[in-house]
């Protein structure tokens, strides 16, 4: 890692202990006796709205047993001055004992090694071909419920997630995930996602399970929600649990970012926190809010959990609402990708 991102993490890593500094005056807030809020505003207290006020609940010898285990894992700008230094790379393909599947003829999915695009802002990624490791950052993903499984789906290299496995990242704050804080400045978020089916697995609320995507708890959620028979909504809910203001894109977007399923479809989001967000959809933007509140500071004090394909909390805490589909090349910039940006990664990855 180079000496800038190795400089940029320590300022996030000090920026997170200030956090908790300041947090901590605010402790009595967070008790166990305090009301869970319908902070998604859907009418119901539901999966999004909860996070536990116990931090001892995040212990890992508290999450083993049954059926259930522990995980990891979860923005946009007007189009950005591009200004990103695109390097070369190369993919790493280290063996991981899964089980690999393949559906249809063989095909690489990979970005070309020469022209990535912005190469020097990825945070992370995940190409998911054979493995749950990060490419180019140290979140690696790893299950702690299931078994995914590698193959070629539909002409392209992937993970399959059958709604009984939970990926996770890590515990601890990992600040360069926290894309949602003022203080992180613009980023993007995105990658390829198929959907077997409109409603996702292990519903927490009797009110229709989700697919999660991504989940960064307490600070910001990636999700997909049935809008019908063959088709989600994609959703970005940026959370307000410890600080911040909230921001659900369902409640400012009308049909913009629906998807249909048993099919890839590229989901791009650039986040500007407090300021704008774009969604793009297969290299177009399809939803632009030029006046977007929302921000999420990162998470110190309680439930800083990363999970991707899956959503780690609520009672137990236990998993649920996870996806039903295949996740291909996500990845996590430190910066708001311009439009010719996002439409490029489409481009060399479809």
């Amino acid at each position: 890692m180079d000496e800038r991102r190795s400089t940029r993490r320590l300022f996030l890593q000090t920026s997170g202990v200030a956090a908790a500094v300041g947090l901590a005056g605010c402790s009595g807030m967070l008790g166990e006796d305090d009301d869970i809020q319908d902070t998604d505003g859907d009418g119901v207290i539901d999966s999004e709205d909860y996070a536990p006020r116990d931090s001892s609940v995040q212990r890992k010898e508290q999450v083993g047993g049954g059926d259930s285990t522990e995980t990891t894992a979860e923005t946009t700008t007007e189009e950005t001055t591009e200004a990103t230094t695109e390097e070369t790379t190369t993919e790493a393909t280290t063996e991981e004992t899964t089980t690999e599947e393949t559906t249809t003829e063989e095909q690489t999915t990979a970005e070309p090694t020469e022209g990535m695009v912005a190469r020097d802002r990825l945070v992370s990624r995940w190409p998911f071909e054979v493995e749950l490791r990060d490419a180019v950052g140290d979140n690696d993903a790893h299950a702690e419920r299931g078994e995914p499984r590698f193959g070629t789906f539909d002409s392209r290299r992937g993970v399959r997630l059958d709604g009984n496995v939970g990926m996770m990242i890590e515990e601890g704050k990992n600040a360069e995930l926290s894309i949602m804080s003022r203080k992180s400045g613009a980023s993007s978020i995105g990658g390829w996602v198929y959907f077997d089916r409109s409603r996702g697995a292990r519903d927490a609320n009797g009110d229709g399970a989700k697919h999660h995507i991504f989940r960064k708890d307490a600070e910001y959620a990636i999700s997909a929600v049935p809008a019908s028979a063959d088709t989600v909504e994609i959703r970005l809910n940026i959370m307000d649990q410890v600080a911040g203001e909230s921001y659900h894109t369902h409640k400012h977007a009308d049909d913009e970012l629906l998807v249909s399923t048993n099919g890839w479809h590229h989901v791009f989001f650039v986040v500007e926190p407090g300021r704008s967000l774009a969604f793009y959809l297969d290299g177009e933007r399809r939803f632009y809010e030029g006046n977007m509140p929302g921000y999420s500071p990162t998470a110190t004090q309680y439930w800083s959990h990363e999970t991707i394909g899956s959503w780690y909390g609520t009672r137990s805490p236990a998993w649920y609402d996870l996806m039903v589909g295949k996740l291909s090349d996500l990845r996590v910039y430190d910066a708001g990708l311009s439009g010719r940006q996002v439409a490029r990664i489409y481009a060399n990855t479809r």
